[in-house]
């Protein structure tokens, strides 16, 4: 089978564009990444990264925010942006023949944003609401607080979004100078999917960005895994919990084992832990594994939303499985269907020229180089039981940090 083929530049002026073009494609993911996320801030920055994203639609020297929004809208595209512990990716989705369009305004925002002090109150109070949103959202805050136990006291845990006190403090010169060692072609790279031209795309990027003198100075912070157990108090109907497991970085040559390893535990309706816990047992009608690759640490959790009279059940319940997965590992038949489920998770995504956009940013953030996905599938394929087995026990033997959310937690 062919499939779509990753190329990489890197340009004259420091930037790294890495383009996967697929001629069967009539749209465009264009993403513009910067190396920095809220792993990269200092103590006094906590909300920086993200606060800085907001503010990139909000006005340029020649666009007001209105115009960012309508500019791409008006073509039928889509734009939005997101922070994550190590990036910031601003990205838009349009038909392959408004790629210009795209790209002006990408590169406008990214380097032309005005940071004008009403823009910075109005989005200020926005970001609040969208803190009071996540603490009205178990689901969502049971994820942020198992990264703050698991790396508790250490930057790296922090919430992205940062806190209203930390919020409070930003003055327009924090922020501005955050932009500035984070935003600049040292530190930015350049990835596209679906009906991509990559030379004119490297041209064109080439005489929007001058070089700049140095790469950003923001600083990697430590990843050391605390366990432990936190129990948030909330009068709410269920008990959201999540088990954290440590596994290995993306880097890690058994990087595709450990997705295979999570779509089995957890991803998905024929996974063991959705069958056994829901049903099985109708312990939750939620429950399932994600499995998040960072630079230096990989991080697997297991989630389960349940109410306070069943929460121990589904506890022990989630614990029998990690258990049997670790001692049993997997059946040959059954590694080869989880193979077959992960090929076509990976196939399915490559017609998302989305996805593929995002997962060509993770694949240069991280190793700084192209991953074929032909390349991806055999490695998938190759994959034995005991690799899998091998795995399991070492995650699920080891210790895991707990959090739940609710009128109570589990019993360890």
């Amino acid at each position: 089978m062919n499939y779509p083929k990753v190329k990489r530049s890197e340009l004259s002026n420091g930037m790294v564009l890495v383009t996967e073009d697929n001629p069967r494609s009539r749209a465009i993911s264009l993403g513009f990444w910067i190396r920095s996320g809220s792993a990269n801030e200092l103590k006094s920055e906590h909300g920086a990264a993200h606060f800085v994203e907001h503010l990139m639609f909000k006005g340029t020297k020649k666009r007001s925010p209105l115009q960012i929004a309508r500019e791409i809208e008006r073509v039928g595209g889509e734009i939005n942006a997101f922070t994550d512990r190590e990036a910031i990716c601003y990205h838009t989705t349009v038909l392959s023949e408004d790629t210009d369009v795209a790209l002006d305004l990408l590169s406008d925002i990214t380097q032309n944003s005005t940071f004008l002090d009403i823009e910075m109150k109005k989005e200020r109070d926005v970001i609040l609401e969208e803190i009071r949103m996540c603490e009205d959202s178990p689901d969502d805050l049971v994820i942020d607080l198992i990264y703050e136990t698991m790396f508790d006291n250490q930057i790296f845990g922090r919430s992205i979004i940062g806190t209203p006190r930390s919020l409070k403090g930003f003055t327009r010169d924090t922020l501005w100078k955050f932009y500035k060692k984070t935003h600049n072609t040292g530190n930015m790279f350049v990835t596209a999917a679906g009906r991509v031209d990559h030379e004119m795309l490297a041209k064109e990027i080439e005489s929007r960005f001058k070089p700049a003198h140095a790469k950003s100075s923001t600083k990697r912070h430590e990843t050391k895994v605390v366990y432990k157990t936190r129990v948030k108090k909330k009068p709410i109907e269920q008990v959201h919990f999540v088990l954290g497991f440590k596994t290995e970085p993306f880097s890690s040559a058994n990087r595709n084992a450990l997705k295979l390893l999570n779509v089995y535990v957890g991803h998905g309706m024929g996974s063991v832990l959705f069958q056994r816990v829901r049903e099985e047992q109708g312990l939750a009608y939620s429950v399932f594994s994600a499995l998040n690759f960072h630079r230096d640490i990989g991080v697997l959790l297991l989630y389960a939303g349940t109410s306070p009279a069943q929460v121990n059940k589904c506890f022990s319940s989630v614990k029998d499985v990690v258990s049997k997965v670790a001692n049993e590992g997997i059946e040959k038949e059954l590694l080869s269907q989880t193979k077959k489920r992960l090929r076509g998770l990976l196939l399915l995504s490559a017609e998302d020229p989305e996805e593929r956009m995002n997962s060509l940013g993770h694949t240069e953030l991280y190793l700084g180089q192209t991953l074929q996905l032909g390349d991806d599938l055999k490695e998938i394929e190759s994959v034995m039981v005991r690799d899998i087995k091998a795995l399991s026990e070492n995650i699920f033997s080891k210790e895991f940090s707990m959090v739940s959310v609710g009128s109570k937690g589990p019993t360890r």
